[in-house]
């Protein structure tokens, strides 16, 4: 479970939102972009705190996906995490 997720979706705005740890079990990240489809989205000015692996996971996502200006901060492993081979552009993670 997550914060906010995308599969499959692109040109969307993720923008000015805070997650925290949910109490589930099964509780990941602030923000999932996954699939093939996820192109050309923009992450920015988010504040993702505490969510039990990383603030923001991409996973097999598509290309032109933007990450600006977010704060990340005390998640379990790491603020990013990428498992994607298309570029993306990442700026300003606090």
């Amino acid at each position: 479970m997550m914060g906010v997720m995308l599969v499959d979706s692109g040109n969307n705005t993720i923008q000015n939102n805070f997650t925290r740890q949910d109490l589930s079990v099964l509780a990941t990240s602030g923000i999932t972009l996954q699939g093939a489809k996820s192109a050309g989205n923009t992450i920015r000015s988010n504040f993702l705190f505490n969510n039990k692996m990383a603030g923001i996971i991409v996973r097999g996502a598509g290309p032109s996906n933007q990450i600006t200006d977010n704060t990340v901060l005390s998640n379990g492993r790491t603020a990013l995490t990428s498992r994607t081979r298309a570029t993306f552009g990442l700026r300003g993670i606090a």
